[in-house]
C-alpha cells in the first residue's frame, strides 16, 4: 500500500514540476498561442531547448506551441521532445531582447542576375564615353533631342470616355514664349475606334496664372473632320494684363460631347518677361585645350545666369557639343563665355568654321524653388564661330576625380565579383 502511495506521489510531484516547466518558459512570453498546423522552426524557439539540463530521472515532455517572432510574417510551430529537470535547476530563458531580421545584403551583391548585371554594365560603359568630355562642352549627338529641342512643346492628351473611344489634346507652339509674342494654340479632337465624334455641346480654352485664370481663349474651328476636329487661336494677351502674370501659366482645356461628361486637361507653358538679351558676342580666341566663344548680353535684371548654346559644323551642319556656362551678369550689359573643349572638337573630327545656335539663357533663382526667368535669344540667331587648327590645342585629355569615382562605383556594381576578390 506505501508502495502505491508513493509512486501516486512521485506522479503527483513530476506533474507539478511539468506544469512549473511549461509556465516557466511561456508565461512572460505573449507572443505563444496554441496552434494546429505545423510550420518551420524559428531560430528564436529552438534555442528554448538548449537550456533546459538533462537529469536521466526525468520524465520526457512533448509540447507544441506557435510564435509570432517579430518579423510579421514570420510564423512557427515548435514540436519539441525535452528531457525536463526538476524545478529547481530550470533556466528560463529570456524573450526581452527581439529576434533581428537577417541583415540585408550590400547592394553589391544583390546584383548577380545576369540582366541586372548587364543593365549596370551597359550603364558603365556609357557612363565612361561620357565622362570622357566636360559637362561644359558635352558631345552632341543627332538625337540629342532634349539638346537641339529643348523648348519643343509636348501634346498632353486624354480620353473623353472611360473606354477611349474619343479623346482631346491641346498643343501650344513653343514651350517658351515670350511677353509680345502672340501664343498659338490648338485644342484636337479624336476618334479612336473610326466612330463620328458627337456633336461638340462645350469647348473652351483658359490660362491660368498661379490657378488662377486670367484669360480665355477664343477658339475658331480649322478643321471639322467625322473623326478629327480642330481648334484653334493665335492668342495676343494685353501686355499690361500680361506683365501680372507668373512666368509658368496653365493652358486649361474643357470639352464635353453630346451624351458624355464634360472633361477638362491642362498644358504647362512659360510666358516670360525677358530680363536679359542677347546682343552678340565678342572674338573668340584659343586658350590651351578650350575653343572660348563670349556672348553679350543686354540687363534688365542683375545676377548670376546660364547659358547653353548648341556648336554646328558650318559645312555640314553637324552637331557638335552643347556648351553650358554660368557667370554674373551685371547692368547694362554683361558677358558670359563659352567653351568647347579639344576633347570633343577632337572626337567629331570638326576642324571648323563651326556657327552657334539654340542659345538660351536664364537667371539663376535667389533661392532653392525661386522662379526661373528667361533671358531672350531669337530662336533663328546663328552666330559664326571661327576655327583653329586642331593640332594647336593642347593635348591633355579630360579628366574629372569625381567623375571618375562615380564610374568606379558603376563598374564595381557591373562586377560585384571582380571588386571582392583581394
Amino acid at each position: 500500500m506505501q508502495r502505491y502511495l508513493r509512486i501516486g506521489l512521485f506522479i503527483i510531484i513530476i506533474g507539478a514540476g511539468v506544469g512549473w516547466v511549461i509556465r516557466a518558459f511561456f508565461s512572460e512570453s505573449p507572443e505563444l498561442v496554441p496552434v494546429v498546423s505545423e510550420v518551420a522552426l524559428s531560430p528564436k524557439i529552438a534555442s528554448i531547448s538548449t537550456t533546459i539540463p538533462t537529469l536521466p530521472t526525468t520524465h520526457v515532455v512533448t509540447t507544441q506551441v506557435f510564435a509570432s517572432t517579430t518579423i510579421p510574417t514570420t510564423t512557427v510551430l515548435l514540436t519539441t521532445t525535452t528531457t525536463v529537470a526538476p524545478p529547481t535547476l530550470v533556466s528560463r530563458p529570456s524573450f526581452s531582447t527581439p529576434f533581428k531580421r537577417p541583415p540585408t545584403q550590400p547592394r553589391i551583391e544583390q546584383v548577380g542576375k545576369p540582366e541586372a548585371r548587364e543593365a549596370f554594365q551597359a550603364m558603365a560603359e556609357d557612363y565612361k564615353q561620357l565622362i570622357q568630355f566636360p559637362p561644359y562642352s558635352m558631345l552632341l549627338r543627332p538625337n540629342s533631342h532634349e539638346f537641339l529641342k529643348p523648348y519643343e512643346f509636348i501634346p498632353v492628351k486624354r480620353p473623353i470616355d472611360d473606354d477611349n473611344i474619343f479623346s482631346f489634346d491641346l498643343t501650344v507652339s513653343k514651350f517658351l514664349l515670350f511677353h509680345g509674342d502672340p501664343i498659338p494654340v490648338s485644342l484636337r479632337i479624336f476618334s479612336n475606334t473610326g466612330e463620328p465624334i458627337p456633336f461638340v455641346t462645350e469647348i473652351r480654352l483658359e490660362i491660368l496664372s498661379n490657378g488662377q485664370s486670367v484669360a480665355t481663349i477664343p477658339l475658331t474651328p480649322t478643321e471639322d473632320g467625322l473623326e478629327r476636329k480642330v481648334f484653334s487661336a493665335n492668342y495676343l494677351p494685353d501686355p499690361e494684363v500680361a506683365e501680372n502674370w507668373a512666368t509658368e501659366l496653365t493652358l486649361k482645356g474643357i470639352v464635353q460631347l453630346a451624351g458624355y461628361e464634360q472633361t477638362g486637361l491642362t498644358a504647362l507653358f512659360h510666358y516670360a518677361n525677358p530680363v536679359a538679351k542677347l546682343i552678340g558676342k565678342g572674338e573668340e580666341w584659343m586658350e590651351g585645350p578650350h575653343l572660348n566663344i563670349p556672348l553679350k548680353f543686354s540687363v534688365q535684371q542683375e545676377g548670376r545666369y546660364k547659358v547653353s548654346a548648341n556648336l554646328f559644323a558650318k559645312e555640314t551642319g553637324r552637331p557638335i557639343a552643347h556648351l553650358i556656362a554660368r557667370g554674373l551678369l551685371t547692368a547694362p550689359q554683361g558677358e558670359i563665355t563659352l567653351r568647347a573643349h579639344a576633347s570633343t572638337l577632337h572626337h567629331a573630327e570638326e576642324p571648323g568654321p563651326y556657327q552657334l545656335r539654340t542659345i538660351h539663357l536664364y537667371r539663376i533663382p535667389d533661392q532653392l524653388g525661386g522662379e526661373r526667368k528667361h533671358g531672350m535669344s531669337p530662336e533663328e540667331t546663328t552666330l559664326e564661330i571661327r576655327s583653329f587648327d586642331l593640332e594647336t590645342y593642347s593635348k591633355e585629355p579630360y579628366k574629372n576625380p569625381v567623375l571618375q569615382k562615380k564610374l568606379e562605383l558603376l563598374q564595381r556594381l557591373a562586377n560585384p565579383d571582380d571588386s571582392e576578390s583581394p
